[in-house]
C-alpha cells in the first residue's frame, strides 16, 4: 500500500473489448437467508419410480477435480510495489473479464449511490465475545485460527490462481479472498489481474482461479479418498467470472487494487458471507476508530521463519491512517506484525449488530513498517450488489444440491444407514411456488455422482424456495446392497432434469458426496448338516439348514475331518441340498456346507459323515452249454469293491437262492457242482471285503447250463453219389446232428442232417470233388436242444462225372475249331483230347487243364475231320479226373488269301491282279466290281490254281475293285469267305496329234490334240529343249483340246507336250504325248488386264464387280450396267469408236467410251442364268488398226446370287436377312440386288422370284 504522498503509477497499457457500458440502477439486493441453520424436509422414497432414462450432456460442473498443483508448491501471489503520490480521482471503471471466452469489457461505475452496506448472511461466530479477545490498538501479533470450519472463519478463502506469460510459460500463485455472497468471492486486483513489475511475466487475466473456503491447510485434492478436499470443498470461476478496475488494470493503481471473482458452486450456502461496507464521505477519524478483523494465510518467508500457507492467521485491531483511497497499518516488523505474500486479497472487516462488513483487502506491503489495505468505495459496492451478484445468482430458479452426509461413515453391506441428508441450496433471486422434487440416491465408487452408478432409491419431496433460500433434505435411509464390495465409496444424489432449467449442478458430486467405507459382515453357518449312509448307489445325499443373510451355498468333502483340505463340490447354488454322485460307492465321507454372502463373506458347518452304498456287480453272465465240466459265471467289477460271492438256485426268485464258495476277489466262478443239462439261474454280491462287509443287493441273475459230451470216433468215405459219415454214440444223447463246411472251420458249418438218431448219414448233396468236413454234434431231444459242442472233424469227397454236350464247330473258323460241353458238377478244370480217328486210345491231350468250358484248336490242319473228347478234375493238376465222355468232331476253315494286289495305272493295256496262296488251298476264283461291294462283284474266269490274273476287259482310267476266294478242289468245296479288296485301274494313253501353230499369231501359239478315251481333262508343258522332264505346266487342267500359249516370247521356237487326266486335279495323268513346236510372230495385240461390271446403288453411290474371270458373278438388276475394261495399251476403235466395235452373246450395247487404255462398255438387256460373253472386233491397238483384240471377256449373270456361288438358294435368303436395314457399303453391297440403296423385303422378294436359278452353259 502506498505512503502518503504517493509517486505517481506508471500507466501500463491493458487491450480491452469496448462494448457499450452496463447501466445498473441502485436498487437494494435481496435479502439473503435467515441466520442460523437452513430449515429441513423429510424426502419420501418412492419404489414405483421408473429408473431414470440416460441422459446426454449431463456431466456435473462440479466434477472436475482442481488442476493446479498442491499447495506447497504454489508460491503466494507477489504484492504490487508500494506507490507514492496522489489518489486515482475522478469516477473509477470496472473492467470485467470473462475468462471462458477471453472478452473484457467496461463498466463506468456510478458515484452518486449512497453507502448502504450489503446484506450479510448472519451467522454467530468464533469472532465475538467468545473468541479472541479484542486488543485496543494497532493490529496485534498473528495468531492461528485453530477450527476454521466455524463461522466466520470458514467465510475466508484461500485462492489459486492461473496465468499464462507471453512466453506461454505457465504461472501459479496463491492469495486470500472474502465470500461476499453465495457464489461471489471478493480479493485484490492484483490477485486476479498481473502486471510483469509484480514478478510474473504477464499482462493479463488469471485463466483459473479456484477458491477453498475455510481451508485447514490439511486436506489436499492429492490425498486419496474419502479425504476431502478440505472442509467445504471448492469453487472455481465461469463465465464472466472476474472484475477489477481501470485504476489496477490499465495503470497499475494500488488505489483500485479490488477485484471480484464468480465461482460455479454456491459455496456460499455452506459458509455464509461478509457484507460489503463503502462510505465516500466517512471522515478517517470514524474509520481508524473502528475495530478491523483480517483473518488469511500468509505465505511468504518473513525472515524469522517460513509461513507456509496452511494456517489461517487472524489479525486485529485499528488502522493508522487513511492515504488517498487507502486504510494504512504501521506496523514493527516479523512474521507475526507484517503484512506478507498469500494474504493479497483478504478482507479487513468490522463487526456490528452481529453482522460483518468487509471495508477494504489487503493490497501491498514493504514486509516491515507499513501494510496497506484498498479501501472500498461506494462506486465498486453498487458495482457488486446491482450488477456482479445479481449476475451470479440469475434470475432464474436453479437448484444446486451440496453438502451429502451419511452415517455411519463405515456400514455393512446390506445394512441401512442411520442419516442422510443433503443441502437444496436456490443461488437466485427468482422465488418460485411450492414446486415437487424428485431425486435419486446413488452409490458410486468415487466421487463423481452419474446415473452410471448404482441406484440405491428413488424419493422426493415438497418445498417453497424462497430467493437466496436452502433447505437441509433429511432423506429416507437407505440400504447398501448386500453384494457391494467391501472398500471406499460415496453417496449422492442427482435431482431430475425437470427440476429446474440448469442440469449442471443437480448432483453431490466431488466434495458434495458423502464417503463412506463399505465392509461385507459376516456370514453365520448353515446348520443341521446330514449326509445319507448307503441309502443310495448313484450318490451321498447332502441336506442343510439355510442360513440368515446367505445368498447361496457350496459343498466340500474330504476323507478326513479336515476342511483345510476339502474339495469343493459342485458349484454355488442356492438349494439346500445336494447329490454327490461323485462319492466312490462304499467310502466313508466328511461333508461341510458353507454358506456365502453376497458380498463374499463365507463360513464352514459342522462336518457329518456319509457313503454311497455299492452297486451290484453288472454284466453278470452264466455260461450255456459252452464248458463241459462247469457253469462258467462272469461279471464285471463294482466300483469300490474287492470281494464278491455268487448265488444260485434252479428257479430265478432270489429270495431262494443259496450261496456258492466264499467271498472272493475275482470276477470269475466256475460252478462244477451244476448237472450237466439243467439249467440254474445265478446272482452275485460286492463287498468292500473278505467278511461281506457293506455288501451290495443281489445283482441281476443270469442262467447257464453245463453242456453234452460231444460223440467221439467221426470218420466217412465218398462215391459218386454220396459220402457217407459215421461216428460213436454218446450214452446221454438220444439225437444227432451232423455238420458241414467247405473250410475247416467248424463256425462256418451247417448242419445239413437235421437231428437223427443212427450213428452214420450218407451226404448226397456234396458238390463231386469238392472236399468238405464233417462234424456231429450229440443233443437231448429232436429239436437239437442243448446240442453238444462239435464233435472231431472228418473230411473226403464225391467223385467226378466226365463232361456232357460235347460240340466241335464244322468249318466255322478259319482260325480254330471251337469247342464246348457242359460243366461237371464239383469240377473246376477241363482238359480236351484229339484224334483224327473215332478211337479215344489215340487221343492225345490238348493244351493244359483250363477253368473254362470252352476250347478253340488253333492247331487243326484246315480242311481235315478231327474227333475230340473232355475230361473234368478240381485243379489245374488234373487231380480226381473224372473218365472221357461222348465224342465229337468237326474241321477247320479255310482262310481267304492274305494279300491281294490289283495295279495302279502300269498297264494302258490291262488291270494285273495277283494274291498270296491260302494254307489248304488248291484252287481260286477271282472277283471283281465298279463299287466297293462283293456281294454284288462279278466272277473272272474259273477255279484256277495259279495266283495272278489279268484283266483286260476294262475301260482305262476307271477304278475297279478285285476280292479272291480259295477251295481245296476245282468245284470250289470247302470254298473260304472274300479275301480283303484292293482297287486297281488301267493307264490312260497319251493324247496324239499335238500340233502348235508356227507364227500364225502375233501373241500366242495355239496348240491342238487328239481327245484320249477316258480322259476329262488335258494340261499343256512346254520347254525351249526336246526334254520333256523339264517342261512347265501351262495352265490349268482344261476339257478342251485346245491351248492359246499367250505367254510365248516372239520369235522363240518352243516344244510343247500334251498330258490327259481323269479330273480336273490331274488324277491318274497320262504319260508325255509326242512333243510338237511352235512360236509367235512378235506383233501383240492389246491383252484385258482387268474388268469391273458396276452399278449405281442409288443414294448408297456406285460399287463394282470384278468380272475379269468367268469365275465372278454379276448378280444385280435395275438401270444399265457399266462395263470398265483395261487393256495393257492404249487402244482405239477401227475407223473410229462405234457400238458395233463391242459384241455381246446376248442383250444390247448402248454406247462406248475409250481414254487411253480403258474401254467403257454401258450395256442392257443381257439374258439371266446365263454366261456373258464380250468379244472387241472393232478395237485396236491404238495407231496400228491391223492389231485387233483377240482377246475377250466372260462372266456370269444370276439375279440375286447375293453369296456369288453360282446359284440362288436359301443362303442368299439368310445372306440379305443377316444385313437387313444395314447401310448399303463396299462390303455388303451384293445384298442389295435391286440396287436401290436398301437392303430391305424387295431384295428377299428378288431372292424368292429367282430361287433355284443357276447359270447354265460355258462361255459363248
Amino acid at each position: 500500500m502506498p505512503t502518503s504522498p504517493r509517486t505517481a503509477a506508471v500507466r501500463l497499457r491493458v487491450v480491452t473489448f469496448l462494448v457499450p457500458s452496463l447501466l445498473l440502477g441502485s436498487a437494494a439486493l435481496g435479502q439473503g437467508a435467515p441466520p442460523g441453520p437452513a430449515p429441513t424436509v423429510q424426502a419420501i422414497e418412492d419404489k414405483s419410480a421408473p429408473p431414470p432414462a440416460p441422459q446426454e450432456n449431463t456431466e456435473q460442473e462440479n466434477i472436475k477435480g482442481p488442476a493446479h498443483p498442491p499447495f506447497d508448491l504454489i508460491p503466494p501471489m507477489p504484492m504490487p510495489d508500494i506507490q507514492e503520490g496522489g489518489a486515482a480521482t475522478g469516477p473509477q471503471t470496472v473492467v470485467a473479464h470473462d475468462p471462458q471466452t477471453g472478452e473484457t469489457y467496461l463498466v463506468p461505475l456510478d458515484e452518486s449511490t449512497s453507502g448502504i452496506p450489503s446484506v450479510t448472511q448472519d451467522y454467530s461466530g468464533a469472532d465475538g465475545s467468545e473468541g479472541f479477545p479484542e486488543m485496543m490498538e494497532s493490529f496485534n501479533d498473528m495468531v492461528v485460527v485453530s477450527d476454521v470450519a466455524v463461522h466466520p472463519w470458514r467465510t475466508n478463502c484461500k485462492l489459486v490462481m492461473r496465468f499464462v506469460a507471453q512466453n506461454s510459460q505457465v504461472y501459479f500463485a496463491t492469495c486470500s479472498a472474502s465470500m461476499v455472497d453465495a457464489e461471489t468471492l471478493l480479493t485484490a486486483g492484483h490477485c486476479i489481474y498481473a502486471h510483469a513489475p509484480n514478478g510474473i511475466e504477464t499482462y493479463d487475466w488469471a485463466t483459473d482461479v479456484w477458491a477453498y473456503p475455510g481451508w485447514d491447510g490439511v486436506g489436499g485434492q492429492f490425498n486419496p479418498p474419502p479425504t476431502t478436499v478440505q472442509h467445504y470443498g471448492y469453487g472455481h470461476t465461469t463465465t464472466g467470472g472476474l472484475a477489477s478496475t481501470t485504476a489496477w488494470v490499465n495503470d497499475g493503481n494500488t488505489d483500485g487494487d479490488v477485484g471480484a471473482v464468480r465461482i460455479t458452486r454456491a459455496v456460499g450456502g455452506l459458509t455464509g458471507w461478509y457484507g460489503l461496507y463503502a462510505d465516500n464521505s466517512e471522515e478517517c477519524a470514524t474509520t481508524t476508530s473502528r475495530y478491523y478483523r483480517n483473518a488469511s494465510w500468509p505465505a511468504e518467508n518473513c525472515g524469522g521463519g517460513l509461513h507456509t500457507g496452511r494456517d489461517l492467521y487472524l489479525w486485529s485491531g485499528y488502522f493508522d491512517s487513511c492515504p488517498d483511497q487507502q486504510l494504512q497499518l504501521d506496523t514493527t516488523g516479523g512474521c507475526f506484525n507484517a503484512g506478507w505474500g498469500g494474504m493479497s486479497g483478504s478482507g479487513a472487516y468490522f463487526l456490528t449488530e452481529g453482522s460483518r462488513y468487509v471495508h477494504a483487502v489487503a493490497s501491498t506491503s514493504d514486509r516491515a513498517t507499513v501494510t496497506y489495505y484498498c479501501k472500498m468505495w461506494e462506486g465498486w459496492v453498487d458495482y457488486l450488489n446491482n450488477d456482479f451478484i445479481p449476475t451470479s445468482r440469475g434470475t432464474a430458479f436453479d437448484l444446486q444440491a451440496l453438502d451429502c452426509n451419511a452415517e455411519p461413515a463405515t456400514i455393512a453391506a446390506g445394512s441401512q444407514t442411520t442419516l442422510l441428508n443433503h443441502l437444496a441450496y436456490n443461488p437466485t433471486n427468482n422465488n418460485p411456488s411450492s414446486i415437487n422434487c424428485t431425486l435419486r440416491v446413488y452409490l458410486s465408487s468415487d466421487d463423481a455422482i452419474t446415473s452410471s452408478d448404482t441406484l440405491v432409491s428413488t424419493q422426493s419431496y415438497t418445498w417453497d424456495f424462497g430467493a437466496m433460500s436452502s433447505v437441509r433434505v433429511n432423506m429416507g435411509m437407505v440400504t447398501i446392497p448386500a453384494n457391494t464390495t467391501a472398500g471406499n465409496y460415496w453417496l449422492g444424489v442427482i435431482y431430475d432434469d425437470a427440476t429446474d432449467g440448469n442440469t449442471g449442478n443437480n448432483a453431490t458430486s466431488g466434495w458434495d458426496a458423502a464417503p463412506i467405507t463399505v465392509t461385507c459382515p459376516s456370514q453365520p453357518a448353515p446348520t443341521g448338516v446330514s449326509a445319507t449312509d448307503g441309502t443310495s448307489t448313484s450318490y451321498v445325499q447332502v441336506t442343510w439348514n439355510g442360513a440368515e443373510g446367505a445368498s447361496d451355498y457350496r459343498v466340500y468333502r474330504n476323507t478326513t475331518n479336515s476342511t483345510g483340505s476339502a474339495t469343493a463340490l459342485g458349484s454355488w447354488q442356492t438349494a439346500t441340498t445336494y447329490n454327490d454322485s461323485s462319492a466312490s460307492p462304499g467310502t466313508f465321507y466328511y461333508y461341510w456346507a458353507k454358506a456365502r454372502n453376497l458380498c463374499g463373506n463365507d463360513a464352514f458347518s459342522t462336518a457329518d459323515t456319509g457313503y454311497r452304498t455299492l452297486s451290484p456287480p453288472t454284466g453278470l453272465s452264466a455260461s450255456d452249454g459252452s464248458e463241459t465240466n462247469w457253469v462258467s459265471v462272469q461279471w464285471n467289477s463294482a466300483t469300490g469293491a474287492t470281494h464278491y460271492r455268487v448265488y444260485r438256485h434252479t428257479t430265478s426268485d432270489p429270495g431262494s437262492a443259496i450261496a456258492l464258495g466264499s467271498w472272493q476277489p475275482g470276477t470269475t466262478y466256475n460252478d462244477t457242482m451244476a448237472t450237466p443239462g439243467t439249467t440254474y439261474y445265478y446272482w452275485v454280491k460286492a463287498a468292500i471285503d473278505s467278511s461281506g462287509t457293506r455288501a451290495s443287493d443281489l445283482s441281476s441273475y443270469n442262467s447257464g447250463w453245463r453242456g453234452l459230451t460231444p460223440p467221439t470216433s467221426v470218420s466217412g468215405f465218398g462215391s459218386t453219389s454220396w459220402f457217407r459219415v459215421i461216428w460213436g454214440t454218446n450214452p446221454y444223447a438220444t439225437h444227432y446232428g451232423v455238420y458241414r463246411s467247405t473250410t475247416n472251420e467248424s463256425a462256418t458249418a451247417s448242419l445239413i442232417s437235421g437231428w437223427i438218431t443212427t450213428g452214420s448219414y450218407d451226404d448226397t448233396g456234396a458238390t463231386p470233388g469238392v472236399t468238405y468236413y464233417y462234424w456231429v454234434k450229440a443233443a437231448l431231444s429232436s429239436a437239437g436242444y442243448r446240442a453238444s459242442a462239435f464233435s472231431n472233424m472228418t473230411s473226403g469227397y464225391r467223385t467226378l462225372s466226365p463232361p456232357t454236350g460235347l460240340t466241335a464247330t464244322e468249318g466255322t473258323y478259319t482260325s480254330h475249331v471251337a469247342l464246348t460241353w457242359n460243366s461237371s458238377s464239383g469240377a473246376s478244370h477241363y482238359q480236351v483230347y484229339r484224334s483224327t480217328t473215332g478211337d479215344s486210345g489215340s487221343a492225345t491231350p490238348m493244351g493244359t487243364w483250363q477253368t473254362g468250358t470252352a476250347y478253340n484248336d488253333t492247331t487243326a490242319t484246315p480242311g481235315l475231320t478231327h474227333y475230340y473228347w473232355v475230361k473234368a478234375a478240381i485243379d489245374s493238376s488234373g487231380s480226381r479226373a473224372s473218365g472221357f465222355g461222348i465224342a465229337a468232331w468237326g474241321w477247320r476253315a479255310l482262310s481267304p488269301p492274305a494279300t491281294i494286289s490289283a495295279s495302279d495305272g502300269t498297264s494302258s493295256t490291262y488291270i494285273a491282279v495277283s494274291w498270296g496262296s491260302s494254307s489248304g488251298a488248291t484252287h481260286y476264283q477271282l472277283y471283281r466290281n465298279t463299287a466297293n461291294d462283293p456281294g454284288t462283284a462279278t466272277e473272272l474266269g474259273n477255279w484256277q490254281t495259279g495266283t495272278s490274273y489279268n484283266d483286260a476287259a476294262v475301260t482305262a482310267g476307271a477304278t475297279y475293285y478285285y476280292w479272291v476266294k480259295a477251295a481245296v478242289d476245282s468245284s470250289g468245296s470247302h470254298v473260304s469267305d472274300f479275301s480283303n479288296v484292293d482297287a486297281g485301274w488301267r493307264a490312260l494313253a497319251a493324247p496324239k496329234s499335238v500340233t502348235a501353230t508356227d507364227g500364225a499369231y502375233a501373241a500366242m501359239v495355239n496348240i491342238t490334240w487328239t481327245s484320249v478315251a477316258g480322259a476329262a481333262r488335258y494340261q499343256v508343258y512346254r520347254h525351249i529343249t526336246n526334254h520333256s522332264p523339264s517342261a512347265t505346266a501351262l495352265g490349268p487342267w482344261q476339257a478342251p483340246t485346245s491351248y492359246d500359249d499367250t505367254s510365248a516370247a516372239p520369235g522363240v521356237t518352243y516344244y510343247y507336250w500334251v498330258k490327259a487326266a481323269v479330273d480336273g486335279s490331274g488324277s491318274r495323268a497320262s504319260d508325255f504325248s509326242l512333243p510338237d513346236t511352235g512360236y509367235v510372230s512378235g506383233v501383240s495385240p492389246p491383252i484385258i488386264e482387268a474388268a469391273v461390271s458396276s452399278k449405281d446403288h442409288a443414294t448408297a453411290g456406285e460399287f463394282p464387280i470384278d468380272v475379269s474371270l468367268q469365275d465372278n458373278v454379276e448378280n444385280r438388276s435395275g438401270g444399265p450396267t457399266d462395263i470398265l475394261v483395261t487393256f495393257d495399251q492404249d487402244i482405239q476403235g477401227v475407223g473410229g469408236l462405234d457400238v458395233g466395235d463391242v459384241a455381246l452373246s446376248s442383250g444390247l450395247v448402248t454406247s462406248l467410251s475409250a481414254r487411253d487404255n480403258e474401254l467403257l462398255v454401258r450395256i442392257r438387256s443381257v439374258a439371266n442364268a446365263a454366261m456373258l460373253g464380250i468379244a472387241f472386233p472393232g478395237i485396236c491397238q491404238q495407231g496400228d488398226e491391223s492389231n485387233l483384240v483377240t482377246d475377250t471377256l466372260c462372266f456370269g449373270v444370276l439375279l440375286g446370287d447375293a453369296n456369288g456361288d453360282d446359284r440362288v438358294n436359301i443362303f442368299d435368303l439368310v445372306a440379305i436377312r443377316n444385313q437387313l436395314n444395314q447401310p448399303v457399303t463396299a462390303g455388303n453391297f451384293r445384298n442389295d440386288p435391286n440396287t436401290d440403296g436398301a437392303i430391305n423385303i424387295f431384295d428377299l422378294v428378288l431372292v424368292r422370284n429367282n430361287l433355284n436359278n443357276s447359270i447354265s452353259g460355258g462361255c459363248p
